[in-house]
């Protein structure tokens, strides 16, 4: 029995279509604003945590040669949550009086920015901790980041191009400087740190098609429930008209029987006829 090959085409093409995102195309340009507004609102939040997370690395610090520059690294966060803020009153504002497929074409680039702007941000969360502190210190940072970067691997993926810009600027940015901040231990780092891309990745992909089939689902339903009004109307509307015609048919029916009756009455009162006076009582 011949033994068949494996197809590493095929295998090729199945691993490439799961690696990559996918396809928006079939959505409303609702539910594409709708992606786009889950993953600012998280990319948002995920800001305005930062001086939050720079607090504890500071107090770590202390007054250790070089702490500077992480209590820079969290100013700077404080000063960016304040754009952000104003940023978001503009982008209620302008909610409430544009298109969804006017917000699309402003917005987006505008909150992948802020992405890339907070990707790197964390990068240089990281350099800033090395100066100050022993590579103890620095994991420490590292490991930190970590943690950011996968909570944003499922919070930022609704639109999936906000999520990349991010995951580009911060940890694919780590990787390269853990040959500097780690020069003794880059060797088991990087090929861990590479690891640990791949898997946020593919995480990312998973979550941002879960968040795609709820807004496919939703679309759905929300036309099959047009549908069954729209049916439901139309047969309210067809009774409606079937009682108006068996109330006016009713109505023109009668006349006669009513016309025929008050003819036949009065024959009787004026019958002088014995022989048919039966019948006209009857």
């Amino acid at each position: 029995m011949t033994r068949r090959a494996p197809d590493l085409g095929g295998l090729a093409r199945r691993a490439a279509a799961a690696l990559r995102p996918v396809s928006t195309s079939a959505l409303t340009m609702s539910s594409r604003a709708r992606l786009l507004d889950m993953s600012y609102s998280r990319l948002r939040f995920s800001v305005y945590m930062m001086p939050l997370v720079a607090l504890p690395l500071v107090f770590y610090l202390g007054w250790a040669p070089g702490a500077g520059w992480m209590r820079a690294w969290g100013l700077a966060y404080v000063a960016l949550s304040l754009v952000v803020y104003g940023m978001h009153q503009l982008y209620l504002a302008e909610q409430r009086l544009q298109t969804d497929e006017s917000m699309l074409a402003r917005w987006q680039p505008r909150v992948q920015g802020l992405a890339w702007l907070h990707g790197c941000g964390l990068s240089l969360g990281v350099l800033a901790m090395a100066p100050a502190t022993a590579q103890e210190g620095s994991m420490l940072a590292y490991l930190v980041m970590a943690h950011i970067v996968s909570t944003n691997a499922t919070h930022q993926t609704p639109a999936i191009g906000v999520f990349l810009r991010f995951f580009a600027s911060s940890w694919n940015v780590m990787i390269v400087l853990a040959y500097w901040i780690f020069p003794n231990l880059w060797q088991v780092v990087v090929p861990l740190a590479a690891i640990y891309s791949v898997v946020i990745y593919r995480h990312a992909l998973l979550s941002h098609r879960f968040s795609v089939e709820q807004l496919q689902l939703k679309e759905r339903s929300d036309e099959l429930a047009a549908k069954f009004q729209a049916a439901r109307e139309e047969t309210e509307l067809a009774l409606q008209e079937k009682s108006l015609f068996l109330s006016t048919a009713s109505h023109d029916l009668r006349q006669p029987l009513h016309a025929m009756s008050m003819l036949v009455e009065a024959a009787a009162l004026r019958n002088r006829d014995t022989a048919i006076a039966p019948m006209l009582h009857d």
